[in-house]
């Protein structure tokens, strides 16, 4: 017997279920916000993630599936989408279309991950990318889009809180770096040998590292938010001014830094309080104003967000969240046929079908019995019944299983009758 491969899965009943109400109320906010979609492909040259996300960083160095095509270039499965979004804009002339341009996507990402709760090396996420603006306001409305998206998942304020920080731009960040080399050099026999060569090759990656034994010196390390330019700090200062007149309540986090190369500026992220352990931030995302001309694009700043769909999912179950009438949706109608009469149960099947009602039915028309019991299992709340009887006198009965009520329809004002239930 064949098994799916390590770290993917099937996706299908409730899980699914839970799926759709995810992209779908994705898909209403953001055209609320005024995103269109965009779809990517999942393969993409391997260079444009080494130039994107960074050479240097765990996704690139350990993570990417990666192959050769038939002339010898090296393609990989996407790790995430910002890159490709990136690149679809510049290969297209994007920059060129008046005001902003604003992107929203759904799709399956792949990292060679060790599996885990909410970790998956098939996962799929949701996500945003805007361009053509450098405003604190852009921003603060990207993190309020994201946070009425998590309002209408259901997933409570109270569960998640929403962390906010900045990682500086070009003029300040060479100066805090060097800062932060000098002490964590000083500091690299209490380090991890993964974090000895991060040292000088990316050192803000030495901050993400999780190591039980780096975590010690991580804490006493230089504040990057403490170590801003001016241009920087009045930035980040718009953007909580902004954030205070929507009333969304957030927290600094000094220590907060994104694992991808590309972001300058603001950077956030939605962290749940409980039920996903490690694995507890379920939205993230940041301003990447050099990333586009990095690409080979002009310059044009941007600023965007992704949520793992698994990670919400684990966040609506985990922390109770109203799901019951998402996992099991209200089905409409099953009807009952007796096997006598099937073309005249068939006509009237298909005339409900053709006029927009959602109907089931046993197509072998077992027993009665037989049929009830399906529906039932089904899990239909009504449930047409057409026999020898109802049949000659061109009526049919609705029966309510919630309430075991039966009712007599005119086959003639069916359609009207179960359009208004």
């Amino acid at each position: 017997m064949l098994n799916t491969v390590k770290g993917v899965k099937d996706v299908f009943d409730s899980d699914l279920e839970l799926f759709r109400f995810i992209e779908n109320t994705f898909v209403k906010i953001s055209q609320k916000f005024g995103y269109s979609e965009i779809r990517t492909p999942i393969i993409e040259y391997t260079e444009l993630f080494k130039r994107g996300i960074g050479e240097t960083t765990d996704i690139v160095e350990k993570e990417m599936f990666t192959m050769a095509d038939s002339k010898g270039r090296t393609i990989s499965l996407r790790p995430e989408n910002t890159a490709g979004v990136v690149r679809a804009y510049i290969e297209h002339g994007l920059f060129n279309n008046a005001g902003l341009s604003k992107f929203f996507y759904i799709g399956p990402m792949f990292r060679r991950e060790r599996p885990q709760a909410g970790r998956l090396r098939q996962f799929h996420q949701i996500g945003c990318e805007v361009f053509g603006a450098n405003s604190a306001m852009l921003d603060a409305e990207v993190i309020i889009y994201a946070a009425q998206l998590l309002e209408n998942l259901k997933i409570a304020s109270a569960n998640f809180e929403i962390q906010i920080s900045s990682v500086g731009c070009e003029n300040c960040r060479p100066q805090y770096n060097k800062k932060l080399v000098d002490y964590l050099t000083a500091e690299k026999n209490k380090l991890c040998e993964t974090c000895n060569i991060r040292i000088y090759k990316n050192p803000l990656r030495v901050l993400d590292c999780k190591e039980e034994r780096c975590q010690s010196v991580i804490v006493a390390a230089p504040k990057i938010i403490e170590n801003l330019c001016d241009d920087c700090n009045i930035f980040f200062e718009e953007l909580q001014g902004f954030l205070k007149i929507a009333n969304i309540d957030y927290q600094i986090n000094k220590r907060l830094v994104r694992g991808l190369d590309y972001y300058t500026g603001t950077v956030f992220e939605f962290v749940c309080k409980e039920g996903l352990g490690a694995q507890n931030t379920i939205l993230a995302g940041g301003r990447y104003n050099n990333l586009v001309k990095q690409l080979g694009g002009p310059h044009t700043p941007a600023v965007g967000w992704a949520a793992g769909i698994e990670r919400l999912i684990l966040a609506l179950t985990n922390n109770k969240s109203d799901i019951k009438n998402i996992e099991n949706p209200v089905k409409k109608i099953f009807i009952v046929i007796d096997k006598t009469i099937k073309k005249q149960g068939f006509e009237i099947f298909c005339n409900l079908r053709n006029n927009g009602i959602d109907i089931n039915c046993d197509y072998e028309c077992k027993s009665f019995k037989s049929q009830f019991r399906l529906a039932n299992k089904l899990k239909y709340r009504y449930v047409l019944i057409l026999g020898e009887e109802e049949a000659k006198n061109e009526n049919i009965k609705l029966k309510d299983f919630d309430c075991g009520c039966e009712t007599i329809i005119k086959l003639s004002e069916l359609t009207t009758k179960l359009k208004n239930l």
